[in-house]
């Protein structure tokens, strides 16, 4: 399917062939085409097939989010997708509530706070609280399916969000 616009936002060291990389450069040594933030970097109306954001979410809170998704609904052409992936906090609350290792505990929990170059998460998602911001914002269609690329299902949800 040649000529798909596809766009991998806040990319950090994800680079993605086949994506338009975008990320503001944060992530020392990761690789980009385009230097931009999140919150900068604009799209005419109806001229992207995908939009993927990949462990993002988690630097947004709903209000933010709702911004964005209403600007990326927007930007998509119709049958376009906004796929997002992020951890998922009844998956996070689950591990630690059925943990009794204090280091899996531990490495659960930093997915709340972030540490060292990813610290400062704002916000933790589910399901339930993501998907009315995408039917608000425009959406159609929204589906959840688990895990992700980063190959953790025990904690990661990806969200598509179509617009019809």
């Amino acid at each position: 399917m040649e000529g798909l616009v596809k766009i991998n936002l806040a990319c950090g060291a994800d680079y993605r062939e086949g994506y338009t990389n975008v990320d503001n450069g944060s992530m020392i040594g990761g690789k980009v085409d385009v230097v931009a933030d999140i919150w900068d970097f604009n799209m005419p109306r109806q001229s992207v097939d995908e939009i993927l954001l990949c462990h993002f979410m988690m630097y947004l809170v709903p209000t933010e989010a709702l911004q964005l998704f209403e600007r990326w609904c927007f930007t998509l052409k119709k049958g376009g997708k906004l796929v997002i992936e992020t951890q998922d906090l009844k998956k996070l609350a689950k591990l630690i509530s059925n943990s009794m290792n204090p280091a899996e505990i531990n490495n659960t929990v930093v997915q709340f706070y972030g540490i060292g170059r990813t610290f400062g998460h704002k916000w933790t998602w589910c399901e339930e609280t993501i998907k009315p911001l995408l039917f608000y914002a425009g959406f159609s269609k929204v589906e959840v399916t688990d895990g992700g690329s980063h190959n953790r299902p025990e904690r990661d949800i990806t969200i598509t969000a179509t617009k019809l």
